[in-house]
């Protein structure tokens, strides 16, 4: 009963691929707060392997990032703008510690790149989403 009352909503092919490509952000930022996490229980091979071995900015920006990017994920898996921001917010924090403070944070260009790529490519996902949005209500709107 309760089936038959709930409105009915109709994905095209479009649509479901437009859903799935804004999945792929969304397991970057998984990715990165998988890869912080581990950086804190101490699977991870280096100088600073474990939380209690870590220098003070690193112990602050770890724990800071092991939060953020997860809750960003799952923001971004449901398209929300919350996930946008706090993606952007995680992304620009860990930047400016790669760019700025390198001597204390390394050289992790690559990590930066990623970054500017899926900022590019979530930017062109949206600008497509706004355009098919544009062309729609013109054909509706159409007499």
């Amino acid at each position: 009963m309760l089936k038959e009352n709930l409105p009915r909503l109709h994905l095209t092919v479009k649509d479901k691929t437009i859903m799935s490509l804004m999945m792929i952000p969304a397991l970057f930022c998984l990715c990165l707060g998988v890869y912080y996490w581990v950086r804190l229980i101490g699977v991870f091979q280096g100088a600073a392997w474990r939380f209690d071995l870590m220098p003070w900015y690193w112990r602050v920006m770890a724990c800071s990032l092991a939060v953020i990017y997860p809750i960003a994920a799952c923001g971004l898996w449901t398209a929300s703008r919350w996930g946008i921001i706090l993606w952007l917010a995680g992304a620009f924090y860990e930047s400016c510690a790669y760019i700025f403070y390198a001597a204390w944070f390394g050289h992790n260009f690559r990590i930066i790149f990623l970054h500017i790529v899926f900022l590019g490519f979530y930017a062109v996902l949206c600008y497509w989403l706004r355009l098919n949005k544009k062309q729609d209500n013109q054909t509706a709107v159409e007499y």
